[in-house]
């Protein structure tokens, strides 16, 4: 049941998503930007590197919200608010940008609602 006064949407209709970049093992290094990967978005400070000139698309600052689009559901699928350093984005992963008069924090709770309790 949708409230009185609100219209109900589809999550493509409220928010952007734009996918990480698939960083090849052959691309990782020991220093440069910290790739994002899913395991850091589940808290591991273990990160591999890129050193080279990232696209602005993969660049992400702490605060961004991501979305997690593989994984265990509840565990490592769903949305994020990156707390890390600045990094670069990995596959798999989502930058969220939510369009205009969207709050970015009731995003976020409106994706985990929805990834926490979907059937199936």
């Amino acid at each position: 049941m949708v409230p009185k006064g609100w219209t109900l949407l589809q999550v493509s209709d409220i928010c952007k998503l734009q996918n990480g970049n698939s960083f090849k093992p052959h691309e990782w290094d020991t220093q440069g930007i910290p790739i994002i990967r899913i395991q850091n978005l589940n808290g591991s400070d273990n990160y591999n590197y890129f050193s080279g000139v990232p696209q602005d698309k993969w660049l992400v600052e702490p605060g961004q919200l991501l979305f997690s689009w593989a994984g265990t559901k509840g565990v490592s699928f769903g949305p994020f608010i990156w707390n890390g350093p600045k990094g670069v984005l990995n596959q798999h992963i989502y930058k969220v940008f939510a369009n205009e008069n969207v709050h970015g924090h009731w995003l976020y709770l409106a994706l985990l609602h929805i990834t926490l309790n979907r059937h199936g």
